[in-house]
């Protein structure tokens, strides 16, 4: 039943970011049926009488409603419009070279089917135990993006920057360089990776809708994806030459959430 309700919450969703007529609609509805019951409840000396307002009022009332409907209709298809080209932008990145090898930008690569790489880590956590296994996995992410981390700056300034001939690593605020590895890491095919900074503490969203975080072998992956991107975030903080950031050293990973199959939430606090 559980899964059931999550589906028809993600079908929702989709619909709702995917149509911007629906989403253009809903809001401007909210908006009037919410001003329409504040109307209802103030005094008569200031509620206005809706029944008396004179035919030219009403068309200019009207009007104006569809003028607001047409205005958030474009503004929600341009964002849908950008958001594809983003994702566009994410699929050229992969290049196969016909001889073995896919890259990632200049980066070498390897694929698994999902079911295949769930069915590998859930194997492996049959054998040693899932919490064994879960805090193995972990450390294993630290270490395994160390590489990447320290090459950050380098990979951003040749496949990023360049291409798109927008500010070096080294410009960037905190904010922009965890949004800037994100949007890089997305294109792993891990799932699409949401970061943002509050206060003391980051939380690291990923969203996969094809199961990748499903049942104990996706979260096992979510262990490792948890140290992982510590490391990463830790060396983006560590090295960040502005604001109050320069204060932390690290980042340390204390939640590693499972929310649903198609969601892993991360939490770090930084230190």
């Amino acid at each position: 039943m559980n899964e059931r309700i999550r589906d028809i919450k993600n079908f929702s969703y989709q619909t709702w970011v995917d149509a911007p007529w629906i989403r253009a609609a809903g809001i401007l509805g909210a908006t009037a049926t919410g001003l329409l019951f504040l109307n209802t409840i103030l005094p008569a000396e200031v509620a206005i009488n809706l029944a008396s307002l004179d035919s030219s009022l009403n068309q200019i009332y009207f009007t104006s409603i569809l003028i607001m409907y047409f205005f958030l209709v474009a503004i929600f298809a341009g964002d849908r419009l950008r958001f594809e080209k983003k994702l566009r932008a994410l699929e050229q990145n992969f290049k196969y070279d016909n001889r073995g090898t896919l890259y990632n930008g200049r980066e070498p690569n390897i694929a698994f089917r999902i079911t295949t790489f769930r069915g590998i880590l859930e194997g492996i956590s049959g054998a040693v135990g899932a919490t064994k296994l879960a805090d193995v996995l972990t450390d294993t992410g630290r270490l395994a993006s160390n590489d990447f981390a320290m090459s950050l700056k380098e990979i951003y300034d040749k496949d990023v920057a360049s291409r798109k001939l927008t500010s070096s690593w080294d410009e960037l605020s905190l904010n922009e360089k965890l949004s800037q590895w994100a949007e890089y890491d997305s294109a792993t095919g891990w799932g699409i990776i949401a970061c943002s900074v509050r206060g003391d503490s980051i939380k690291v969203v990923i969203n996969h809708l094809q199961d990748l975080f499903n049942g104990n072998g996706g979260l096992m992956f979510g262990h490792f994806l948890g140290g992982y991107t510590e490391t990463i975030i830790s060396f983006i903080v560590n090295n960040h030459l502005g604001g109050k950031f320069n204060d932390y050293g690290k980042a340390e990973l204390i939640n590693t959430n499972q929310s649903d199959k198609y969601t892993l939430e991360l939490e770090f606090i930084l230190k």
